[in-house]
């Protein structure tokens, strides 16, 4: 099964984005091809 994410999708599920200043930086870091450490803190359906 294939699931498709649309733009109205994620638009309606942020509630608030708050700063995102320091993701951008990592992302832009990321595309650069520089290494960055990604962790997920969670229960059991992260």
């Amino acid at each position: 099964m294939e699931y498709v994410i649309t733009k109205e999708m994620i638009k309606n599920s942020l509630v608030s984005k708050g700063d995102i200043s320091r993701l951008t930086d990592v992302l832009k870091k990321a595309q650069s091809g520089q290494d960055i450490t990604v962790a997920f803190l969670g229960g059991s359906i992260t």
